[in-house]
């Protein structure tokens, strides 16, 4: 049962991916309703950033431009927000991901403040907040099996 709802979500999500609407995550445990906006809403208050950062508002715009990555669409935001974590990745060990990379053009567009580990943190806290939870909304594990 709860791998069958698992794939019907996920059908659900690359559908509304392909269609550009939004997105509306449903808690699996509470069947509480978030849409994306909500989502990002709570994730941004937690790490105190700024809500009209551009990062901000393309996640909670209902027609956010999409990409294609390696034959499979994403939001342009979220390919953003990985390029962002690996590079702040190595901005926090004292390495500048390529020439003409600044710490503060990322500071702007993620609406956020705070050194290079704070940083850091506040952008895995994004991650873990946006990406991380799509992924277990609507894709199923194999380890989440039920026989």
């Amino acid at each position: 049962m709860l791998r069958s709802a698992l794939l019907q979500r996920a059908a659900v999500c690359r559908h509304a991916l392909r269609a550009r609407r939004p997105l509306i995550f449903i808690s699996l445990h509470t069947h509480h309703v978030m849409s994306q906006a909500q989502v990002a809403t709570k994730v941004a208050k937690s790490i105190k950033a700024n809500l009209s950062a551009p990062f901000w508002v393309q996640v909670m715009s209902d027609d956010a431009a999409l990409t294609s990555v390696n034959g499979t669409t994403c939001h342009v935001w979220k390919w953003n927000l990985l390029l962002l974590r690996r590079d702040v990745n190595l901005y926090s060990k004292g390495i500048l991901p390529h020439r003409g990379w600044k710490v503060t053009t990322v500071k702007r567009y993620l609406g956020v403040t705070g050194s290079a580990d704070v940083l850091r943190e506040k952008v895995h806290a994004i991650y873990d907040g946006l990406v991380s939870a799509d992924r277990e909304r609507f894709e199923p594990t194999k380890s989440a099996h039920v026989a």
